[in-house]
């Protein structure tokens, strides 16, 4: 019993030094909170608003097939198909908050990842994607 105690002990140990500290990587590599990441339509249509020369404040990033962009984006938005993101980041600026959609949610996240993996800190999604914009009434772009 002594023995399954110490070795037990030592576990505990072991895996408590190998935790990684996340204090002082947290502040480094702060970002917008998964929470606020993930928008609904609502909290996407208050950011998309553009302003009175037409431009967005946010940069607008299409992820789909270029097929699927032809039949319809988001005003505003840019189209850099997914499988494009990581040898297009220089057209993508680090410096403003950027929003990505796809058709249903699961490859802007997807998008959100590498851009916070390559150092981008303000990337938001549209969870529910075109889909969702679409089902919402809200304008598509030809």
């Amino acid at each position: 019993m002594t023995l399954i105690r110490g070795v037990l002990g030592l576990l505990l140990m072991v895996a408590a030094c190998n935790k990684p500290s996340t204090e002082s990587h947290t502040a480094a590599t702060a970002s917008v909170p998964e929470s606020e990441s993930n928008l609904s339509i609502e909290k996407a249509q208050a950011l998309l608003k553009p302003d009175a020369q037409g431009q967005l404040a946010v940069q607008l990033i299409d992820v789909r097939t270029q097929s699927e962009w032809a039949t319809g984006y988001i005003p505003g938005a840019k189209h850099i198909p997914l499988d494009e993101i990581p040898t297009k980041l220089d057209a993508i600026d680090k410096s403003r908050t950027i929003v990505l959609y796809c058709a249903a949610g699961g490859r802007s996240h997807r998008a959100l990842e590498i851009l916070k993996a390559a150092g981008y800190r303000d990337v938001r999604h549209l969870a529910p994607g075109i889909s969702g914009w679409k089902a919402a009434g809200l304008a598509i772009a030809k």
